[in-house]
């Protein structure tokens, strides 16, 4: 047809049609070209460190997700997944997990062995090794004897029984140490065989990742290149060709720069946020994102200086404080006020164990507590909040301070500390008041109440004998039921005895670009990149 067609037309009228469909084929026709497949984001400071078993703050969190994988990972639709291991089985008395891993590298090209796992877990464990969540592994069997020197490393309930098989035995059964794995960085392995050799492997040299992603260049203070891993078992599902991270400590800088299309995302996990005073404006625009509240916001006391050492004082300024004030009127994102210090999409009680803002209380509490202290307001030790160089957490302390002035008729200092100084007097005790956000490490109310177990963290000290009793006796709880009615007895013991005060529960807030699909936001303060791309 086509043939016969243009032979029957003169020559001219043929040139003329044949233009006219070179053009259609080549320009009207024409596909849209693919995006690049590179992402822009900012984590507001630049990471600490590289080694996922030293990754305490958000920003190397993030990157460990990044760089690394554990046994288990948490998938796009939130659900458990089979990561390293391709499998497992689990002993009659729920204690012994046999792992067996999958077929898969290093980026630097050495098979990925259960070796690797069962080095990098007890070389935490080692009492040389300087990190300060060596806790985190007291669920293994003799994990916290090992870290306290009173074991061998050997007796640690992990174990390589070949390359691709590891057998790790438990304290106590936990249904839910197969999501430590996959949410804890602390529980990725790093490559045994560099971590040997090279010291420098984890300050941006020479390091080899089992990740979607591997490090390409890593300029301190100023940004971090990351791209796609070319030896990552699952490297067909990642879309992502590099990701370019600057370290713009700005909040109003980064919006800017979003704003601009110069990032992809703007806001937490990721970085320190987006402006107070912006949150508003960006909701009504429709453009804000806000994840499911899952971090606990508080307020810690050290129990340790006067006159936090006094319970019923410690329950004076947190019944002092307003939380509805603060959710609504100062951070404005979506907070929930906290009166209790599990977050709802983990409790197992819908109770609210306190009055918000009950100055009536608070006040006759401080007076009971000033008596048994033989103090009065002038003699009363100056109380001082920390706080952390954010925007939010400055006005919040402000918003705290104000409350606790009016309240006692006494006056509140605040000091600002850029973030390694707050976390040093965090680890050194050196606070009177002092803020956290408290990020969960897996779906249970444990992540939070072992915040004040003296065998774990305890960043003030705080040391019950009959809390510690409720925390073990759940640990062994032959049913959920049982295991749940002592969770929430201890969460009331908490309360009863206020070593921190609960602020609010939160979720991240944040902007993402109108073409960026398939980015996880979890619960536990980290952002999954493995399946993103740009439509």
């Amino acid at each position: 047809m086509k043939k016969s067609f243009f032979i029957s037309y003169p020559r001219l009228l043929v040139l003329a049609l044949l233009g006219l469909f070179l053009t259609c084929s080549t320009g009207c026709s024409k596909k849209p070209s693919k995006p690049k497949q590179s992402l822009r984001i900012n984590f507001g400071r630049d990471a600490y460190t590289l080694d996922p078993r030293k990754a305490e703050e958000e920003a190397s969190q993030n990157l460990a997700l990044m760089l690394y994988e554990g046994l288990m990972r948490v998938g796009k639709e939130g659900k458990l997944e089979f990561a390293l291991a391709k499998g497992y089985t689990l002993s009659s008395d729920k204690k012994t997990y046999t792992f067996f891993l999958r077929d898969a590298k290093w980026s630097s090209g050495e098979a990925i062995t259960a070796h690797d796992f069962e080095y990098s877990w007890k070389k935490i464990l080692s009492p040389e090794f300087q990190t300060p969540v060596a806790y985190e592994f007291y669920i293994l069997k003799n994990g916290k004897e090992a870290a306290t020197g009173k074991k061998p490393l050997e007796s640690v309930g992990v174990k390589a029984l070949d390359n691709k098989t590891l057998e790790v035995t438990l304290e106590y059964p936990a249904p839910y140490f197969p999501d430590i794995t996959a949410s804890n960085p602390y529980y990725y392995p790093v490559c045994s065989g560099i971590d040997e050799q090279n010291p420098e492997a984890f300050s941006g040299k020479g390091g080899s990742f089992s990740g979607p992603f591997k490090l390409k260049k890593w300029e301190r203070g100023h940004k971090i290149i990351l791209e796609k891993n070319p030896a990552y078992w699952d490297k067909e599902h990642v879309h992502l060709e590099d990701i370019q991270i600057s370290c713009v400590g700005d909040m109003r800088t980064e919006l800017a720069l979003f704003e601009d299309k110069q990032l992809d995302w703007a806001g937490q996990p990721i970085s320190l946020g987006l402006p107070i005073d912006a949150l508003e404006s960006l909701q009504k625009e429709g453009k804000l994102k806000t994840a499911s509240p899952s971090k606990l916001y508080l307020y810690f006391f050290n129990v340790n200086k006067a006159p936090f050492d006094n319970q019923k004082m410690r329950c004076a300024f947190s019944l002092a404080i307003n939380r509805k004030e603060i959710v609504k009127h100062v951070a404005q994102g979506g907070q929930v006020p906290a009166q209790g210090f599990v977050p709802p999409l983990f409790a197992k009680s819908s109770e609210l164990y306190f009055k918000d803002g009950d100055i009536e209380m608070a006040q006759k509490l401080f007076n009971e507590a000033l008596e048994e202290m033989s103090l009065t307001r002038e003699t009363l030790p100056h109380v001082c909040i920390n706080a952390y160089s954010s925007s939010v957490q400055e006005k919040v302390a402000q918003t705290v301070a104000r409350q606790w002035e009016t309240a006692f008729d006494i006056p509140v200092r605040i000091e600002n500390s850029e973030w390694s100084v707050h976390i040093d007097k965090l680890y050194h005790l050196d606070y009177q008041v002092l803020c956290v956000n408290w990020f969960p490490s897996l779906r249970d109310p444990m992540c939070f109440l072992e915040i004040f177990s003296p065998e774990r963290s305890n960043f003030n000290s705080w040391d019950h004998p009959d809390y510690k009793k409720l925390l073990e006796k759940s640990k062994h709880a032959r049913s959920t039921k049982a295991r749940n009615t002592l969770l929430i007895e201890a969460e009331k013991m908490l309360v009863e005895n206020m070593p921190a005060a609960p602020l609010y529960f939160n979720g991240a807030n944040y902007l993402i670009a109108d073409n960026l699909r398939e980015v996880r936001v979890g619960e536990f303060g980290t952002v999954d990149f493995k399946y993103a791309y740009f439509e």
